[in-house]
Parts: C-alpha cells; sequence; structure tokens
C-alpha cells in the first residue's frame, strides 16, 4: 500500500510526529511518500508534490482540519482516501489522537478503517478548477465592481 503524508509544520514544529509516523510505516513495508515541504526541511524518504498523481492509496494528514483542508483538492483530484492525525483543538475531520498513532500501520493493514463519503464542492473560473471541502469563496480583486456567478 502506498501512503502519502502531508504535515502542517506549524502543529509538528519539529516534526517529531510526523518523523514517528513515517518510521512506523516503513517498518511495517509500506511505500511512504512523504509532501515535498517535509522533505525540505530534512526529513529523508521519497516525496511527492501535488502536481502530479502519485498513486497514493490514502493520505495520513498530520495536524487539524485545515491541513485536511489544505490537501482535500489533490485527493479528490486522484481519488485518494484521507486520515486526518489531529494535533488541534476540535478535530471534526481528524480521526486519530496523537495518542493513537502507533496503531495506524496496523489499522491500515488490517483495513479496519471504515470510508466515510463527504460532499464535495467545485468551482471553476478561467478554466481553471478547484475543489472545497467544507465552502469555496468567491471574491474580487477590485471591490468597486460587481462579479457574475453561474450556478
Amino acid at each position: 500500500m502506498r501512503v502519502g503524508i502531508f504535515t502542517n509544520c506549524n502543529k509538528d514544529v519539529d516534526l517529531s510526529v510526523t518523523k514517528r509516523l513515517s518510521a512506523l510505516l516503513v517498518a511495517a513495508d509500506f511505500d511512504v511518500l512523504l509532501h515535498k515541504d517535509i522533505v525540505s526541511k530534512g526529513i529523508s524518504g521519497k516525496c511527492f508534490d501535488e502536481s502530479r498523481d502519485n498513486k497514493i492509496d490514502v493520505m495520513l494528514t498530520v495536524g487539524g482540519d485545515g491541513t485536511i483542508l489544505k490537501i482535500a483538492s489533490y485527493c479528490a483530484k486522484f481519488d485518494t482516501a484521507i486520515l486526518g492525525i489531529n494535533l488541534g483543538h476540535v478535530g471534526f475531520l481528524t480521526e486519530i489522537e496523537i495518542n493513537a498513532i502507533d496503531t495506524i500501520p496496523e489499522l491500515l493493514l488490517q483495513k479496519k478503517l471504515v470510508s466515510e463519503k463527504r460532499s464535495l464542492l467545485c468551482a471553476e473560473t478561467d478554466g481553471k478548477i478547484y475543489y472545497g471541502l467544507n465552502d469555496v469563496v468567491l471574491s474580487r480583486d477590485n471591490v468597486e465592481r460587481m462579479i457574475g456567478v453561474m450556478v
């Protein structure tokens, strides 16, 4: 199974959670790909970026709900499941608390995780497509002009 790791470096400042998670997954023989921003901060390993399909089966996010929202567009585009590890406060979207990180390889191997389908919003402007898990914000550059929206 190919697993991606996407980390909010403001939540996992020293990347200790990310390093621990990566080591656990590698030890369990997962093919682990770290986001290019993590690799650039000194963690060694294979990396992925959001410009192409990296054939990732599940994306593990380290942070909070905002971290999931940041990578949701990529995951939607390439049909990748997301499993969030909560380093935040509330964690409406994240499923795993930091004290349960050691259970993740077993949960993935034994397929003990249940997939939930979420509604996804899609917006297009100037030929570019954007996805949103919770919302899509429309704004304008010039406050004196109106914008047109087709629904």
